[in-house]
């Protein structure tokens, strides 16, 4: 757990970081170079889009059968709205309680039509040396209510 506080806050420094030196250099074109003017444009940065989330993980639930679900969208709406498209490594979990198959692919996934499936208790992981696992045209889709999956997104 230590290694992750260590990583976050590592993450956090380097995007107040970035952030800083885009100030700074917005405020050098304007002629203009004080701390406040830094803080303005950090705060006006931050109120226009949020930073994505360096790591995201919890339950997504499929609610309705016989329907493709965007993966990263369900990810949006039920655990965290910044979460990226794009991560070091993604992961997938079947949860154990599970009682029909899960159809993982891209676009419009049916039982007829997916990459791969997902039985209870099955996991699949992506993982990259850089930010290029990119999720975000997952889908899933399973024949009964209520299927649960597990994710985990580490963005950094």
């Amino acid at each position: 757990m230590r290694k992750v506080r260590e990583w976050w806050a590592a993450c956090k420094l380097r995007a107040w970081q970035t952030l800083v030196a885009l100030a700074e250099v917005a405020g050098r074109e304007a002629g203009r170079v004080t701390g406040e003017h830094v803080g303005r444009v950090v705060d006006e940065a931050l109120r226009r889009k949020p930073v994505d989330s360096a790591y995201v993980a919890g339950v997504i639930t499929l609610t309705n059968a016989s329907q493709a679900y965007n993966i990263l969208m369900l990810i949006r709406a039920q655990i965290d709205a910044n979460c990226p498209g794009a991560a070091r490594s993604f992961n997938l979990y079947a949860a154990h309680a599970n009682s029909a198959l899960v159809y993982i692919g891209a676009g419009n996934v049916s039982n007829t039509k997916y990459a791969y499936v997902l039985n209870a208790d099955d996991m699949r992981g992506y993982e990259s040396d850089y930010q290029n696992v990119i999720f975000g045209s997952l889908s899933a889709f399973s024949t009964s209510p209520g299927m649960q999956l597990g994710v985990e997104v580490m963005a950094a």
